[in-house]
């Protein structure tokens, strides 16, 4: 449970430090009143600490303050207790109430006594005479030790101690004498104990040997004492051995009385005799002698006492004198011996002492003197008696005069504490050990009034208070030992912060014993009296845990006594209750949106995160972000129960393009730490943005002056595409390189030129700026200027090569710029050159451009597509006519150039699929000087998977690797034409003319078809007119793409249309096929022939120069430069399908719509040699043997049976599985009628009658359709049947 704090609530500890036993120390505290009215301040001490074990006090309880006023709390500390370590807890109010707690502690010391040895020998045998010894007693404590040894104070009978009292100052020491003055021939012992205050007794054995044998002379002699329990030799025990009664083991002697006092005892009268009993508990005779004194005498002197047996002393005291107060301390020694004594014949027991305390007077009565004497402390505080543990403290009585007093102390009819000394005669001063045992568990207080007998007087006014209190150790953890946890979540590790506290009067040692899933930090301590300190008590819940439990954990509690553990130790049982609940939290708002951008920008925002649930959640923050500058405050932090926290979150945005933020939470296990729970984290809020660079893109190319390539393939070839796409994903500080290749040529002076469009597509201004990058090893050379200018310059003919110029380096958001690239092929061989793009935000791109110059004597054939890589895409395994593929070759040469195939590959290739797979129709071949041409292959796939061959291929004198790649598939891709007038056109600009489109896709033609298309083409030029021819393409025995005007004279700013007519041949065929357009700007054109025309027919002219000719001729007309033929390239896309493959790649609908040739004109001799052919040509790879054919004269009927058969098959098969001819009888099934019919009826036979003409009219196909339809079959079986081609005129090329 959480332990709230009132209104202005104030701690304030208040430390003593070590303060001596027995002293006071004074500590103020300030009471300020800020108010303008008097208050009033009431002190209270808790009502947990025990009357008893008062240490603290305050100088009032109660004050009045005037307003602005102080009054100065005195607080005394005055510790009774020698090592204890005290707190108390006082609570100050005020009528303002205000709340103070303060806590006072201090830590009590006392003197600590040491003594150098724990036992003496002496000796005097007739080769040993040892009768004097000294030991030290040091005091290595900062606090005075009075000490006193236990002896008589006028004779101390055999052995003499001096001094026997004294002060040990703070580290001092004192040397202590011990001298053997034995009375007969035999063996001493004693205990001498040296009393201090406010510290146990020290037990020094004393033994001394007496004899005139020289027996105790042997070196061998061990002496051997009584085996009493150790803790009954040293200590309070050790003193009080022969006071206490309670013992769990008897001791071997004992006296039923230890101390007797005559009281007034006058020379002359009778002698008084006292009595006392001595009881032996050992199971052998003992020997008992008593040493003789002045004035006391003690009978029997000595006596043997059977085991188990006691016997009777009788005491006599005899003054010798008036008015003389006698105390003495009679010294006894037991002889004993064992069962097992024979067992060790080389050692002596060493006597057991003991000892009667006797006081006597001999005044006259009324005659003795009022002694004076003071008591400290005069309440006697003993520690905590735990049970069977007894307790101790020490008092001191002091005599003030120069007269000795004579004492008794005098308990009350029923006691519980022991004293020792009980008599004795004070000269100084006395210090008396007070003892108190008790066996009982509960919680019980002892005071007793203990009064003093002086000079054989009591005294009433003196008074002795003893208290003590008994009880085991205990503790409270938080309230009543009930740990009431704040509602958790599963699977997380929750910790209380409880109070621990002494409620016991000893200090003590806590454990908490370990138990599953809880956690205590600290789990063990130590706590003084009174004492409170605050734990965190964990537990880790489990993640299926869910509702309420409660669990009892045990606490641990013992004694320490000097810094041990004494007495038994005590379990309390701690419960808590625990509640799971499961909670989330949730932010508002769950988003924050943007928009665009721009790099580098710092985003701040903020929101709330709230907890509607029961449990508080203890959160750690985190986002999905490699950004580096993601700040979130606080990351960790508490969230209780219903409460809202706002969290700031500060971000960079340095990752380009369309992005979110998400920021989600983990569970910590708890408050402490940064370990997270096992379960995952919950996404809370989001943050969108799109961030964008100011971002350059090429978009178009506007013209250029590679007669042999389009603008698409300059697109692919300069690899704009990747150039545009490092202008996207550089990012700050980045550079990228892309390398591109130009198209070859031969070497030159001529200018090449390439106009891009170039366009900033962000919403901030772009910068763009060209640097020419050195790449080759070309020097600066030196150039004099004058006899001591000199500059350096570079002569370096690749910086000719290539120019890349931009119209602007600022490009305004929206804005445009034109990218100029000038190439000049200079040169020969390759040659790599490069540019910088210099972007905003630090970013750069590097372009490498390779130009490759054919060197003049060389004869060498460029790839369109520079990777060589023939992909013909995916083929329907089910087609009857295999396509027909190409790869552009271009000779930007001035002579032809042969090329040739190596097909050993592909042979191979079709070996081991035993099937013609891939076939090159034209293995050798030339390309004209500045054209282009086609590389031929046929694929045919028979299975579903990839085929890929490479083949060596000579391009003149370059030797290369073409790769040819197909799959073959079994889907049917159909094309429609509905999917193609969706396509989008963009105008194609070059120089001063402009086609409406850039390139054109033709409907899907079946073979021996053809068809039309229209576009536009402009004359941009707002002066000049524009001529311009259509070259037509040809690929022999695929495709023909004519102009049907094929030239014209464009009128500045005028347009024209253009139709194309694309007429398929005899192959199925796929293929990518540039229209070139020739045009000149006829002004030009016609200015600069008549120029030449004047110029031819002056020359021609005869005539006599004058002077006035003269000068008419220095002014001659300078010649115009001829006009330049530009050319536009144009590239056209057409599928070709086989007769047999329409319906599996036409659809029905799309098939009528194709226009097939209008007339066929066979010619049987070349049909029968081309049939020859081609039955040698596609034999088997590996033809079988047959057997030899007939004669020659009987082929020409097999042929003509066979070319019969062969017709009769297509048209039965074109009417059966046609798709077309199906969907042209579903037509013309539901198609009315064009003629109304009039029919007679018989009556009879009406109805049946009305029902079959209804049939027959209705249903049966019109003659027409049928007509065309059966005559469009019949030409395709006559095509398929004897190959047939176009007309001369239609398949020649113009």
């Amino acid at each position: 449970m959480s332990y709230e704090e009132p209104q202005s609530y104030v701690n304030c500890i208040i430390n003593f430090g070590v303060v001596p036993v027995g002293t006071t120390v004074i500590k103020k505290y300030p009471l300020k009143n800020k108010h303008y009215d008097a208050v009033t301040f009431y002190v209270t001490r808790s009502t947990n600490t025990n009357p008893i074990y008062y240490v603290f006090d305050v100088n009032k309880y109660e004050t009045k303050v005037p307003a602005g006023g102080t009054f100065m709390l005195k607080i005394s500390y005055t510790p009774n207790i020698s090592g204890s370590i005290d707190y108390d807890y006082f609570t100050i109010t005020n009528t303002q109430h205000h709340f103070y707690k303060l806590c006072f502690n201090g830590e009590s010391t006392g003197p600590s006594v040491k003594v150098s040895i724990r036992s003496l020998i002496f000796f005097q045998t007739p080769k040993r005479i040892q009768s004097k010894q000294m030991f030290t007693l040091t005091n290595p404590s900062k606090v005075p030790a009075i000490f006193q040894f236990d002896v008589g104070e006028e004779e101390q009978g055999v052995f003499t101690v001096e001094p026997i009292l004294g002060t040990l100052g703070p580290e001092g020491q004192a040397l202590i004498t011990v001298r053997f003055l034995p009375q007969a021939h035999r063996l001493y012992s004693r205990q001498l104990c040296c009393l201090v205050l406010y510290h146990h007794p020290l037990i020094i054995h004393l033994f001394g040997i007496c004899s005139l044998s020289d027996e105790y002379d042997n070196p061998e002699l061990a002496f051997r004492y009584y085996p009493f329990p150790h803790e009954e030799t040293v200590g309070f025990k050790g003193y009080f051995s022969d006071s206490v009664t309670m013992k769990h083991v008897p001791p071997p002697i004992s006296l039923t009385v230890n101390y007797l006092d005559f009281g007034r005892i006058l020379p002359d009268s009778s002698c008084q005799t006292l009595t006392t009993s001595f009881t032996n508990h050992m199971d052998n005779e003992v020997a008992v002698e008593w040493e003789e004194i002045n004035l006391f005498r003690l009978y029997p002197e000595k006596l043997e006492i059977p085991p188990k047996k006691s016997a009777l002393y009788e005491c006599r005291f005899q003054p010798d004198d008036t008015c003389r107060l006698s105390g003495a301390i009679l010294n006894g020694h037991v002889t004993w011996s064992l069962f097992f004594d024979s067992d060790f014949p080389e050692s002596i027991n060493v006597p057991i002492p003991i000892t009667l305390r006797v006081i006597g007077h001999s005044f006259p009565k009324n005659q003795i003197w009022i002694p004076s004497i003071s008591i400290t402390p005069n309440n006697v505080i003993l520690p905590l008696n735990l049970p069977n543990f007894p307790s101790w403290t020490t008092f001191i009585i002091r005599a003030h005069g120069h007269l000795p007093v004579l004492y008794k102390l005098v308990p009350p009819s029923k006691t519980n504490f022991i004293m020792k000394p009980m008599v004795g005669l004070i000269r100084t001063y006395q210090i008396v050990i007070v003892q108190l045992e008790s066996t009982s568990t509960e919680k019980k207080t002892y005071i007793e009034q203990w009064r003093l007998e002086l000079n054989g007087h009591l005294h009433p006014d003196i008074q002795i208070y003893v208290k003590a209190q008994t009880d085991v150790p205990r503790v409270k953890v938080a309230l009543d030992n009930i740990i009431r946890f704040e509602p958790m979540q599963p699977g997380i590790h929750f910790g209380e912060y409880v109070p621990v506290k002494n409620v016991s009067y000893c200090r003590l040692q806590y454990q908490f014993l370990p138990a599953p899933q809880f956690e205590v930090d600290p789990a063990t301590g130590v706590l003084a009296a009174n004492e409170e300190i605050f734990t965190n008590i964990f537990y880790t819940s489990k993640i299926d845990e869910i509702g309420d439990k409660i669990v009892e954990i045990i606490c641990r509690v013992q004694c320490i006594y000097k810094n041990s553990l004494v007495g038994e130790s005590v379990d309390i049982p701690v419960t808590v209750i625990l509640k799971f609940v499961y909670t989330e939290l949730c932010a508002l708002p769950s988003s924050y949106q943007c928009g665009e951008v721009n790099y580098g920008t710092v985003i701040e925002t903020c929101f709330y995160i709230y907890n509607f649930g029961e449990a508080k959640i203890n959160f750690k923050l985190c986002h999905d972000h490699d950004l580096k500058h993601v700040s979130l405050n606080p990351v960790i932090g508490k969230c209780g129960s219903k409460e809202k926290l706002i969290v700031k979150l500060r971000f960079t945005v340095t990752r380009i393009g369309k992005h979110t933020l998400f920021i989600s939470y983990n569970n910590r296990l708890d408050r402490y730490t940064e370990t997270l729970a096992e379960e995952g984290g919950k996404i809370i809020f989001r943050v969108h943005y799109t961030c964008t660079f100011p971002t350059l893109q090429i978009v178009d190319l506007l013209e250029h002056n590679f007669s042999l390539m389009s603008n698409a393939d300059l697109w692919q070839l300069l690899r704009i595409d990747e150039l545009n796409a490092a202008f996207i994903e550089t990012n700050q500080g980045e550079i990228k390189r892309v390398n591109v290749n130009v198209p070859d040529s031969e070497v030159s002076p001529n200018l090449f030129y390439l106009v891009f469009v170039i366009k900033n597509i962000s919403t901030l201004t772009a910068r763009l700026d060209l640097k020419r990058r050195q790449v080759c090893d070309c020097t600066m050379k030196e150039m004099t200027e004058g006899l001591s200018y000199r500059t350096k310059y570079f002569d370096c003919p690749h910086r000719q090569m290539l120019l890349i110029q931009s119209s602007t380096v600022n490009l305004l958001a929206g804005s445009v710029a034109k990218l100029t690239w000038k190439i000049k092929y200079l040169l020969p061989e390759q040659n790599k050159l490069s540019y910088k793009f210099e972007l905003s935000c630090d970013r750069t791109i590097v372009l490498n451009v390779f130009i490759y110059s054919v060197p003049l004597d060389h004869y060498i054939l460029s790839a369109v597509d520079n990777t060589y890589v023939l992909n013909m895409g995916y083929i329907f395994i089910g087609l009857r006519e295999p396509p027909v593929f190409a790869f552009w070759l271009y000779n930007n040469t001035n002579k032809p150039v042969p090329f040739k195939v190596d097909d050993f590959e592909i042979v191979k290739l079709c070996n081991d699929e035993e099937f013609p797979v891939l076939k090159c129709l034209n293995c050798t071949g030339f390309i004209k000087p500045c054209s282009t041409g086609p590389v031929l292959f046929k694929f045919w796939p028979i299975e579903q998977k990839e085929y890929k061959v490479s083949v060596p291929v000579q391009l003149g004198m370059r030797d290369v690797t073409f790769t040819i790649r197909g799959i073959g598939c079994i889907k049917k891709n159909r094309v429609r034409f509905n999917d193609l007038m969706s396509l989008v056109y963009k105008p194609l600009k070059n120089k001063d003319i402009s086609l409406s489109v850039d390139y054109l896709i033709i409907e899907p033609l079946l073979v021996s078809n053809n068809t039309q298309t229209m576009f536009f083409i402009k004359n941009s030029n707002r002066n000049n007119r524009i001529s311009y021819t259509w070259k037509p393409c040809f690929v022999d025995g695929l495709v023909k793409i004519e102009a049907v005007k094929d030239n014209g004279v464009l009128p500045p700013k005028e347009s024209h249309y253009v139709v194309l007519k694309v007429t398929s041949l005899n192959e199925p065929c796929s293929l990518r096929i540039q229209l070139f357009l020739e045009f000149i700007n006829l002004d030009e054109r016609e200015e600069y022939e008549a120029q030449c025309q004047r110029r031819r027919r002056s020359s021609l002219e005869e005539f006599i120069i004058t002077d006035s000719e003269q000068s008419a001729q220095e002014i001659e007309e300078t010649l115009l430069p001829p006009p330049q033929v530009f050319v536009i390239g144009l590239p056209i896309t057409i599928n070709v399908v086989g007769i047999q493959d329409r319906d599996d790649c036409i659809t029905a609908e799309d098939q009528m719509k194709q226009k097939p040739w209008e007339t066929v004109h066979p010619d049987p001799e070349a049909f029968l040699k081309a049939y020859c052919d081609r039955k040698v040509k596609e034999r088997p790879l590996h033809p079988k043997k047959e057997k030899e054919q007939p004669a020659d004269d009987k082929i020409e009927p097999i042929l003509h049976k066979n070319v019969v058969q062969s017709t009769i098959e297509y048209i039965l098969s074109d009417a059966i599985f046609s798709h077309y001819f199906i969907e042209v009888l579903k037509t013309l099934k539901t198609e009315p009628s064009p003629v109304y019919p009039q029919i007679k009826f018989n009556p009879t036979t009406r109805e049946k009658e009305r029902k079959r003409e209804i049939k027959r009219l209705v249903q049966q196909p019109q003659l027409p359709e049928m007509t065309d339809v059966c005559e469009k079959m019949v030409l395709d079986s006559l095509q398929l049947t004897f190959q047939l081609t176009p007309t001369q005129e239609q398949s020649k090329p113009k």
